[in-house]
């Protein structure tokens, strides 16, 4: 029984999976380690066809996603392309990040910024595909929603001082879409109250996890 490992680690190859070599970090180690900075790789973990990511950071912090490895699975480390997308006021941009955490106060930052005054009563929406079971733990009602994560909205009204330091406290994941109005809230809250319930902030999810 064998696990491929390729990408940013010592020796790319097939590991054997022994008795005390069965989780992912024991499948990395056997391999030659990773190969670059720990804060800068990705961990992609392809199983029957699914494929899931976490950082190398957050593999060895988190014991829940080091996990069995499985004869046939296939592990990556690569360099991360983290990247979120920024619509609204402005036109359209995709902006990459390479630091391990950048906060929606800095994101919004790198953007350009909010211009306009709070009279406008502009709203910040983040869109995220977020784990069910942290969606449920704040208590809203996914059990209508299928599958183990959630399309999400954040809402984040600056014209309340509450919302800077939410803001600042908020970690933007990759993948991140980001939407900053200049309608009225009440015309913007019609329009993407189609697709989600709103729910609070600041909470702080990994986007994709690995298999369970």
């Amino acid at each position: 029984a064998r696990v491929n490992s390729v990408g940013e680690v010592g020796a790319p190859g097939r590991v054997p999976l022994t008795e005390v070599n069965t989780r992912l970090i024991d499948v990395i180690a056997a391999a030659g380690g990773p190969s670059g900075r720990t804060e800068d790789l990705v961990v992609r973990l392809s199983r029957s066809g699914d494929t899931r990511s976490v950082t190398l950071e957050q593999l060895y912090e988190s014991a829940r996603y080091n996990v069995i490895a499985r004869p046939g699975d296939v592990l990556a480390l690569e360099r991360a392309d983290r990247k979120f997308t920024v619509l609204g006021q402005s036109g359209s941009q995709t902006l990459r990040f390479d630091e391990q955490d950048v906060t929606l106060a800095e994101a919004i930052s790198q953007a350009g910024g909010i211009q306009s005054p709070a009279a406008d009563r502009r709203g910040v929406f983040l869109y995220r595909r977020a784990p069910r079971d942290a969606i449920s733990a704040l208590g809203a009602d996914v059990s209508a929603m299928p599958g183990q994560e959630i399309t999400t909205i954040f809402r984040f009204d600056f014209s309340q001082p509450t919302s800077i330091f939410a803001a600042n406290a908020f970690d933007v994941a990759d993948g991140d879409v980001l939407y900053i109005s200049d309608s009225p809230n009440e015309e913007v809250s019609n329009a993407i109250s189609l697709l989600t319930n709103f729910v609070p902030a600041p909470v702080e999810f990994s986007r994709d996890a690995l298999f369970e």
